[in-house]
């Protein structure tokens, strides 16, 4: 299965490059991150991801409907912390409900907390 990663910002976040003395420049991601991952992005937001810095070396870039239903995993009308921890939750007691799968991805697992994170984080 391929690495899923998950970016919720419309507008492709600026990402800045270590440098240290031993080399010129040291890419956030592992070159095999670029070729066999999946980014994930909101829908309509593709050809931004496509021609950013940095994020346009991606191959594989996918749109995702991103709406406060889907990280709202405990029907409250609110992404928060509550629902960070409902998928905690779900993950310890192996609960497999579809209501925890943040990402639709058919697992729930941290990568569904990754989600809601994100979305808390650009106030979706």
């Amino acid at each position: 299965m391929p690495t899923k990663i998950y970016c919720l910002a419309t507008t492709p976040p600026f990402i800045e490059s270590a440098i240290d003395s031993y080399s010129d420049e040291e890419e956030c991601f592992d070159e095999r991150v670029y070729t066999e991952a999946v980014l994930f992005v909101p829908k309509g937001s593709e050809v931004a991801y496509m021609l950013a810095d940095k994020w346009k070396r991606f191959i594989h870039i996918v749109g995702i409907d991103v709406n406060v239903g889907v990280c709202d995993v405990n029907g409250d009308g609110e992404v928060n912390i509550a629902d960070i921890n409902n998928v905690v939750n779900a993950i310890m007691n192996s609960n497999h409900d579809e209501t925890f799968d943040a990402n639709k991805d058919g697992e729930i697992n941290i990568a569904d907390i990754n989600m809601i994170v994100q979305a808390i984080i650009n106030g979706i």
